[in-house]
């Protein structure tokens, strides 16, 4: 029977006509947006810079840029494994908490949580043209930590679940851009910078289907306690990289000259 499950999941049902060309329709518009109008690069050091103070904080000489960096990466890590701990794997632990949900109504809960994911995402285009983007990460943080309270209190109350992984799906939503965003305020993103920082934001992914794969269904409370544990690491992260923000300011004597546009990189850019 254990045998079975595995070799469903890992061989492929074959893909019909309309799923080849839903597959192959992203790619093609990709290449007509290539010959209509393609990408060019233009380096920074060809941008014409009249004054020092208008470098953002981290392109400044003498500024911790590199520590910026990998305080932020290491914050991504950690947060995209919550992210994905509770995406892919919500479904499963729903099954094997005291409730004991069927696999239709964790499947039904997962559908919500999805909706309110990508509610979440869409709300938040609006709210940060209002709102600055640090306010935003720090109240999303604390929807996450009432959602997991919320989570651990569920016991046999249907209620309790729906609420807490709603909240749970919403609080996850705009972290990721909104940080992409706000270190954009900050530091110039460079396709270097970039791409070690989706790198970071992935990197990690490829341990959790071997720890929650092997223990979920022994020991449900690894669910929770994970989430909890990257949680904790990406709030601690998140402050430090406020810290490292704020002292990096106090060294310039033209602080009054240095303004941020929060709409500088609008959040909807980076969904």
């Amino acid at each position: 029977m254990y045998r079975k499950i595995i070799f469903t999941h890992i061989i492929p049902k074959p893909i019909n006509n309309k799923h080849y060309l839903i597959h192959i329709l992203g790619p093609f518009l990709l290449l007509i947006m290539f010959m209509v109008r393609k990408y060019r690069y233009v380096p920074i050091k060809a941008k014409e810079v009249a004054d020092k103070s208008t470098l953002k904080l981290f392109n400044r000489d003498g500024a911790p840029k590199v520590l910026i960096i990998i305080v932020t990466c290491v914050f991504l890590a950690f947060y995209s494994i919550s992210e994905v701990i509770y995406l892919e794997f919500g479904a499963t632990y729903f099954q094997y908490i005291p409730i004991r949900l069927s696999a239709s109504k964790a499947a039904e809960i997962f559908s919500a949580m999805s909706l309110s994911y990508t509610i979440g995402r869409g709300i938040n285009i609006f709210v940060a043209l209002k709102v600055k983007l640090h306010i935003i990460i720090a109240y999303h943080f604390l929807i996450i930590i009432a959602a997991i309270i919320t989570l651990l209190t569920v016991d046999k109350s249907l209620v309790h679940l729906w609420i807490g992984s709603l909240m749970l799906s919403f609080g996850f939503s705009p972290i990721f851009p909104a940080v992409f965003a706000f270190i954009g305020q900050h530091l110039e993103i460079t396709n270097r910078i970039g791409t070690i920082l989706i790198f970071a934001h992935a990197c990690l992914n490829i341990i959790v289907p071997f720890i929650l794969g092997t223990y979920l269904e022994k020991y449900p409370s690894v669910f929770p306690v994970s989430i909890i544990m990257n949680v904790t690491v990406g709030i601690f992260m998140y402050f430090l990289i406020l810290y490292i923000i704020r002292q990096t300011k106090r060294k310039y004597k033209d602080l009054k000259e240095y303004k941020i546009d929060k709409n500088e990189i609008p959040l909807k850019e980076c969904i």
